[in-house]
């Protein structure tokens, strides 16, 4: 006897015992429910787009958590009085149907106003209206329609925001003595006195750039000091002394404009060009912290049942439950009779491991099967904060590299500076000797 087989109107999975709906077929009530959601929504055209555009729906999963203030704070990217931000990744964004339907979310709920996808990074940015729906019914909804959201702890940007606002002092002092330097560039100033006050002006001008702005590339020449390194910002430091001290000299001895248009310049476009570096380290980076592996909170056993905690706030001693596919948290006691544990991210092995009540359950090891209890040992980080931590032979071959770069960039800038000396003047070994050091800068 021959089986009929369906296909689901909405995944495209194959059913031999199919729901019918207003002559469609589903392969489960998920799949249904999610087409009435959308043709509720007046948008039906999403199943002209794709032969079967949707994905499985999947069984929900808690997301109770997101309803803990404080652990929303740790993934919302801005919150303001009149509107939000939150980040989330969609493993199953998979083609333009995908995005047709999530760039109309707004239609799908109100208090989303909008919703911006980028489609290889699989991710979505919601802004949303905090006033009238949470990030716990966004997720809700995410999942209704078959986009199951992935969680993770807010990337800390507070050096990325500190290197901007030093880009900005640096530009807008650049572009100020390039405007009092415009006069000495077109012509000689017949006025000695205002020539010496526009270099005076630009010498104050110039303190907080040199001071504050460039103040990245000092300690990082400082940090490689205490620690027996060779820093590439070396030749920078050199480059920006140089500059100043020469422009000082030049300013009160020899009444001339000296180099602070330049200085303000170098450091403008040093810092513009590592803001930029980091941003492609950041776009072409597939590692993660170990942070990212955690979940934002885990449920602590209470008087009344199990509450979801922040991390942050788990003690010694805590009774807590860990999901299966969570990552463990801390050094534990396990409580439960018996589990299956990856402990790949910490042996390396992929094969589950079998342990039984009372035993050791390792920080970073993941939880298969079924939910387990564990007694938390220390909330210090584990096994997997150390692997995260170990030494990487690739960095240490950078850092030789750097080292025997430096040293040929500083070697040949005093070769340079000796050379012009005797064969040339002193004012061209000054110059060819910074520039030397200056261009050598990777950035």
């Amino acid at each position: 006897m021959e089986t009929n087989v369906s296909k689901c109107k909405h995944c495209g999975d194959e059913s031999s015992n199919p729901i019918e709906f207003e002559g469609n077929q589903f392969c489960c009530e998920g799949c249904k429910s999610v087409y009435l959601i959308i043709q509720g929504a007046g948008l039906s055209d999403f199943y002209h787009l794709a032969d079967s555009p949707g994905t499985k729906q999947k069984e929900l999963k808690h997301l109770d958590f997101l309803k803990n203030d404080e652990l929303v704070e740790g993934i919302l990217d801005y919150k303001g009085k009149d509107y939000a931000l939150v980040s989330f990744v969609l493993p199953a964004i998979h083609c333009a149907s995908c995005v047709w339907l999530l760039e109309r979310l707004p239609q799908l709920k109100e208090g989303v106003l909008n919703a911006d996808i980028h489609f290889f990074k699989k991710r979505i940015q919601i802004r949303f209206d905090p006033n009238v729906i949470s990030v716990f019914e966004i997720a809700k909804l995410l999942q209704s329609v078959g986009y199951e959201p992935t969680l993770s702890q807010k990337k800390n940007t507070r050096t990325n925001k500190s290197l901007l606002i030093k880009i900005g002092v640096a530009g807008f002092v650049f572009g100020n003595i390039m405007m009092l330097s415009f006069p000495d560039y077109v012509s000689q100033f017949d006025d000695d006195n205002l020539k010496r006050f526009f270099s005076y002006i630009s010498l104050v001008l110039i303190i907080p750039v040199v001071f504050y702005c460039a103040s990245v590339f000092y300690k990082n020449v400082w940090q490689a000091y205490k620690t027996r390194m060779v820093s590439i910002d070396v030749p920078v430091v050199l480059g920006i002394v140089s500059l100043l001290g020469r422009s000082i000299y030049d300013i009160f001895w020899l009444n001339e404009p000296g180099y602070l248009d330049s200085l303000a310049g170098l450091i403008f476009f040093l810092l513009l060009g590592k803001w930029f570096q980091g941003k492609v380290y950041d776009e072409l980076s597939f590692e993660k912290s170990a942070n990212e592996y955690l979940p934002l909170g885990i449920y602590v056993k209470r008087e009344n049942g199990f509450e979801m905690v922040p991390l942050s706030q788990i003690k010694k001693g805590d009774f807590c439950q860990v999901r299966p596919n969570e990552v463990v948290p801390f050094d534990s006691e396990l409580r439960s009779e018996k589990c299956l544990l990856d402990t790949s991210f910490i042996t390396g092995e992929s094969m589950p491991e079998s342990i039984q009540k009372k035993d050791k359950v390792y920080c970073g090891s993941k939880v298969i099967g079924s939910p387990i209890e564990i007694e938390v040992l220390n909330t210090e980080r584990g096994e997997i904060f150390e692997i995260w931590q170990k030494k990487n032979p690739k960095v240490a071959l950078d850092n030789t590299l750097v080292k025997y770069f430096t040293i040929t960039v500083l070697l040949a800038g005093v070769f340079t500076f000796f050379y012009h000396y005797f064969i040339n003047s002193a004012e061209t070994a000054f110059i060819a000797t910074t520039s030397v050091w200056i261009v050598a800068c990777p950035c």
